[in-house]
């Protein structure tokens, strides 16, 4: 295990134990997203991702899925060309033209480090920002559809963004220097280029 991260499957395992009955209703595919949300769209902490080449073959009913280990799209393209293709995403699946539909598909992106299970892993020192934020996601609906009252709600809300606050306390620590030698990594073509097969 990697001491300078932590599996989302682990998130998953917690919100299991401590809220089994929501938790029945909340696939594991799920609260990996929501992990990736935290560190990439609250967060905005570059330095856990690795940059990689992806193979997705090609797309069936012109559409590919996303590998979910996947952060950031940098560009898709024809593997025999090189050719960029245009595409659109609801991000979980890659959407391409009837031109593009007998194209073996290839795509740059940001990744995030996965465990043996596949799970993408965050770093460590987010975990309560992930368990907190994947709390608020599980009982959003909940508090629309007036199954809990207010009080309840608020507590929930306010947990998350003293979480979410704690985290970005501590990315915005973290000194220019670093941040620079990480972007640098991520742009460099050397940097662990990785060719993996998404799925089909």
């Amino acid at each position: 295990m990697n001491n300078k991260f932590f599996s989302s499957n682990e998130i998953y395992a917690r919100l299991s134990a401590n809220h089994p009955h929501k938790m029945s209703e909340i696939e594991r595919y799920t609260v990996m997203r929501w992990c990736a949300e935290v560190q990439t769209e609250l967060l905005k902490d570059p330095s856990g991702l690795e940059r990689m080449v992806v193979e997705l073959g090609k797309p069936h009913n012109l559409m590919v899925r996303i590998p979910m280990a996947v952060s950031k799209i940098e560009r898709v393209y024809s593997r025999s060309s090189g050719r960029v293709i245009g595409y659109n995403t609801n991000g979980e699946y890659i959407f391409v033209s009837q031109y593009d539909r007998d194209t073996e598909v290839m795509m740059d992106c940001y990744t995030f480090p996965i465990d043996d299970e596949g799970f993408p892993m965050v770093k460590i020192g987010y975990e309560q920002a992930c368990e907190a934020y994947c709390v608020y996601k599980m009982y959003h609906e909940d508090f629309l559809e007036g199954k809990m009252n207010g009080q309840q709600w608020g507590d929930i809300c306010q947990t998350k963004d003293w979480e979410i606050g704690a985290a970005l306390r501590a990315w915005d620590e973290v000194d220019d220097t670093f941040v620079k030698e990480v972007q640098n990594a991520m742009v460099n073509v050397g940097y662990k280029k990785i060719v993996r097969h998404g799925s089909r």
